[in-house]
């Protein structure tokens, strides 16, 4: 197999599944190739540096890969999502390996809309409880709730923090200087 052709097919075989079994000079031309600058951070590499790690010959042959590889990148790019779904389903299974719920601790990211409809798309940092935000088995997830379960949602939130707030009480977790919130009824 020439240069350039193990050049696309590396470029391809990471796109599809990963980088992890190719040689740290294919994993760094596919990073080149496919414009992963991820790849590279996590290797602790620039681009000039990966650029002579993997030397002049396989350096010149860069732009002829990277279009070659453009021509199918709709394809790759297709199934490098399903792979990245196949990734997170999986992350979301080992959660609950014994089938049994699991108690999450969520960190709210962001929310998402649609004008004019009344689905809620929530972004939240998933993990474990009591498990760290930033360790390794942290799931960031968008949920969507139709209609009538994001009312519900919305609902009980409200009445969580009424029941807390209530005449002549505080939350148990509220800082000293923390006061009732202007969105609740009062």
């Amino acid at each position: 197999m020439d240069n350039l052709t193990q050049m696309v097919s590396s470029a391809l075989a990471a796109a599809r599944k990963g980088y992890g079994t190719l040689s740290t000079g294919e994993a760094l031309a596919a990073a080149l190739i496919l414009n992963d600058h991820a790849v590279l951070a996590d290797r602790g590499m620039t681009i000039p540096e990966a650029l002579d790690r993997i030397g002049p010959d396989w350096s010149a042959l860069i732009p002829e890969a990277s279009k070659r590889v453009a021509a199918q990148l709709d394809d790759v790019e297709q199934t490098r999502r399903q792979v990245k779904k196949q990734e997170a389903d999986q992350r979301f299974v080992d959660f609950a390996e014994d089938g049994e719920p699991v108690e999450l601790e969520a960190k709210f990211i962001t929310y998402g809309e649609a004008p004019g409809y009344r689905d809620a798309y929530l972004t939240l940092k998933l993990v474990p409880l009591g498990s760290e935000m930033d360790g390794p088995k942290t799931v960031t997830a968008t949920v969507r709730l139709d209609a009538i379960d994001s009312a519900k949602v919305a609902q009980s939130i409200i009445d969580i923090h009424q029941l807390a707030w209530r005449a002549g009480h505080r939350p148990i977790d509220a800082n000293e200087t923390e006061t009732r919130p202007g969105w609740l009824a009062s």
